[in-house]
């Protein structure tokens, strides 16, 4: 990835400097959340999990872009259950 490399608008009809700077603090947000750890979260519960997965940039994979945890085979049963506990209320919505 380059950092010095300038993102163009192909859309529009010309430069926004409000749009880039927008987009200048996006990318520091989310530069600044790079290779933190993310727990895994099984029907409303957080859980450390079982082992640690790096997660890498498919454009550079020295670079780490999450570690998430791995569920085992209770975190999987839980959550398969979770998720057929809420098939009834999730087929009544509206949408």
């Amino acid at each position: 990835m380059n950092p010095t490399g300038k993102v163009t608008y192909i859309s529009l009809s010309a430069d926004d400097p409000a749009i880039d700077a927008a987009f200048g603090t996006a990318i520091a947000a989310v530069r600044a959340e790079l290779g933190k750890s993310h727990a895994l979260h099984v029907a409303g519960e957080t859980r450390p999990g079982h082992v640690v997965i790096d997660s890498s940039n498919p454009t550079d994979a020295r670079q780490v872009v999450a570690r998430v945890a791995g569920a085992g085979e209770a975190d999987l049963r839980d959550a398969v259950a979770a998720a057929r506990a809420a098939v009834p209320a999730w087929s009544a919505r509206p949408w």
